[in-house]
C-alpha cells in the first residue's frame, strides 16, 4: 500500500496512513525485469536520429486502478488512474507502470463531493532500458448532477522524464477514459484516467 501524500509504502497495511491519515492506495509491484527482450541502447538512439531527432510511440492503457470513499453527509469521492500502459514501434517496446499517485478532494455547496487522482509518476522500460516519468501538467474537472451528486475528474495531461543518459522522454495524453457511478441516492463518484497517450523520445541536449 502507498500513501499519495507523504509518499511512504506500507507492507501489509490497509486503511489510512498512520502518519497523516490519508487513504492508502494499492500499487501493484513493478516487475524487476522487462516483459520484452531488450535491444541495444544504440539501436534506440539510432532510430531517433533516423526520425529527425525524435520518435513517437502510441501508448494505450491496459490496466486501470480505482478507489472510492464517502464522507458525511453525502460526499462521495472517486479516484482512478492508469496502472499500466504499453506501446511498440519498429521493434521498440514500451511498458509503463504507475509508481506514484497524486490525489486530493474538494466539495461544493451544499453536499457535492469531488475526488481527484492522477498519474503522478510512472516508470518502466523501453526495450529493456529504464524510463522514469513525472507529471508536469494535470487536468481537473468538476461535474454536477441533481440533487447532490458531484463528480470529479482528473488525469495527467503531460509527463516528462528520461530513458538513460541520452534520451529525453515526453508523454502527452491524447484520450482519457471516464466513468461515473453513484450509491444510495446522493453519493456520486467520478473516475478519469489516461486511456491513450503519445510518448516522444528525443536526444537530450
Amino acid at each position: 500500500m502507498y500513501c499519495p501524500k507523504c509518499e511512504c509504502d506500507y507492507a501489509g497495511w490497509t486503511g489510512k496512513c498512520p502518519i497523516d491519515g490519508t487513504l492508502l492506495a494499492e500499487l501493484n509491484p513493478i516487475p524487476d525485469k522487462p516483459a520484452h527482450p531488450p535491444v541495444p541502447y544504440e539501436t534506440i538512439t539510432d532510430l531517433i536520429r533516423e526520425n529527425n531527432g525524435s520518435c513517437e510511440i502510441e501508448l494505450r492503457t491496459t490496466e486501470v486502478g480505482r478507489e472510492r470513499k464517502m464522507s458525511f453527509p453525502y460526499r462521495g469521492h472517486g479516484f482512478a488512474w492508469a496502472k499500466k500502459m504499453i506501446g511498440q514501434i519498429n521493434g521498440i517496446a514500451v511498458d509503463l507502470h504507475i509508481d506514484g499517485i497524486g490525489k486530493n478532494t474538494d466539495w461544493g455547496f451544499p453536499y457535492q463531493g469531488y475526488g481527484f487522482a492522477w498519474e503522478k509518476q510512472m516508470r518502466g522500460w523501453v526495450s529493456g532500458h529504464k524510463i522514469n516519468l513525472s507529471a508536469t501538467r494535470v487536468a481537473h474537472e468538476k461535474k454536477f448532477l441533481f440533487p447532490y451528486r458531484g463528480h470529479g475528474y482528473s488525469w495527467a495531461e503531460e509527463l516528462t522524464g528520461d530513458c538513460g543518459k541520452l534520451i529525453r522522454a515526453d508523454m502527452k495524453t491524447t484520450e482519457i477514459g471516464r466513468d461515473k457511478t453513484w450509491f444510495f441516492f446522493y453519493f456520486g463518484f467520478g473516475y478519469a484516467w489516461i486511456k491513450q497517450a503519445t510518448l516522444t523520445l528525443s536526444l537530450a541536449d
